[in-house]
């Protein structure tokens, strides 16, 4: 009988695969029809970026602005993805808004969902991410826990090139087209406390639909403690949006 039930979920397993590899691909097609006609710009972009070793997990964190990057990121490594299960970009929505939709059931075998507001729980998903790049998967995060226009403290990268801490002005959104980030999660220096590679992503809007991407080089902590990560990976993210 436990045969049985593992053989049915290897096969629900595969079809759920083949149905992500399918919307992809379409994903894919579109992000790089949006890049030949100038509305995705993209600087930096290098095949090997995206490439980490065999059996060597990939920690992908991006600036969140909107909700466009959340495709547009995972296109970045298109096609390499339909080739290599371990270079499809995992991501972790919120489970509530966007996991457990009817219409998000296509893309759930290749998310990771964090219920927010439940530590245990949050815990739990924290855990996974760990585990899928201990495997050798790709992980994408934003790691500002959120869109970047709604934090409460920033940092922010000044004309003279000096890195200043800012809090939110009341009533006020940051200007997104400005090297100005969020506050990340302290999580994400925690996954990357394992020495995994991590490649920064920074993210702004580019007239009134498109984006400007800026991929930078993968980088890697081996002895560092997981908030001081966090806040050398603020720092690399901000200067790559003089790029």
């Amino acid at each position: 009988m436990q045969r049985t039930s593992q053989v049915s979920n290897t096969r629900v397993d595969r079809r759920a695969m083949l149905l992500a590899w399918t919307v992809g691909f379409l994903i894919g097609v579109l992000l790089w029809t949006f890049r030949l006609v100038g509305l995705v710009k993209v600087v930096g972009s290098a095949p090997w970026k995206f490439r980490a070793d065999p059996g060597q997990g990939l920690l992908v964190i991006y600036r969140h602005p909107s909700m466009k990057e959340v495709l547009a990121v995972p296109s970045l490594f298109f096609p390499w993805y339909l080739l290599n299960r371990d270079r499809i970009p995992f991501q972790t929505p919120d489970l509530g808004n966007y996991y457990a939709p009817w219409w998000m059931a296509p893309l759930r075998s290749v998310l990771i969902p964090v219920e927010r507001g439940s530590p245990v729980r949050e815990a739990r998903s924290f855990v996974r991410m760990r585990s899928h790049l201990r495997s050798g998967g790709t992980l994408a995060i934003a790691p500002e826990g959120g869109r970047t226009w709604k934090g409460e403290e920033f940092k922010m990268l000044t004309r003279e090139g000096e890195i200043i801490i800012v809090p939110a002005l009341e009533g006020a959104r940051p200007n997104l087209k400005k090297p100005i980030l969020r506050r990340f999660k302290s999580g994400v220096g925690k996954l990357a406390a394992d020495g995994v590679p991590v490649l920064p992503i920074w993210v702004e809007p580019r007239w009134k639909y498109g984006l400007r991407i800026v991929v930078g080089e993968p980088v890697t902590f081996d002895v560092l403690p997981g908030r001081e990560i966090t806040e050398h990976l603020e720092d690399i993210m901000l200067q790559l949006a003089e790029r």
